[in-house]
């Protein structure tokens, strides 16, 4: 995978703030459409473990990184087939560091334009 900072400012690993039980992720992802326990639609994430290379932050304008992304699937949530699988890229903050609760209009959380099916 690819990818690019076509912006004007550098792209900053950005620090998500913890959810109420303690969850905290910033790094990659598969992200597909399912059903939470409450049996409501949401996008649900599973996280990568690793990227080979380290993405270099912050990525400066019209700089470039490509590598791989790896990680164990977990057999809880199945990943579904024959339905779309999107690829979540780290979550950026334009400018500077930031994390989300301080500033979410400077945090960028970019999901793949394409899905894979398995």
């Amino acid at each position: 995978m690819t990818i690019r900072n076509e912006s004007d400012k550098p792209l900053y690993e950005t620090v998500w703030a913890e959810d109420n039980v303690g969850f905290k992720w910033d790094g990659p992802a598969l992200v597909y459409s399912g059903l939470d326990v409450l049996g409501s639609r949401q996008l649900i994430y599973v996280p990568a473990d690793d990227e080979h290379p380290e993405l270099p932050f912050p990525l400066r304008p019209g700089q470039s990184w490509h590598g791989t992304l790896s990680g164990k699937v977990p057999s809880k949530p199945a990943l579904p087939r024959h339905t779309d699988i999107w690829l979540r890229f780290p979550v950026f903050g334009i400018g500077q560091k930031w994390t989300t609760f301080d500033n979410p209009a400077l945090a960028v959380q970019v999901i793949s334009e394409h899905g894979a099916q398995l």
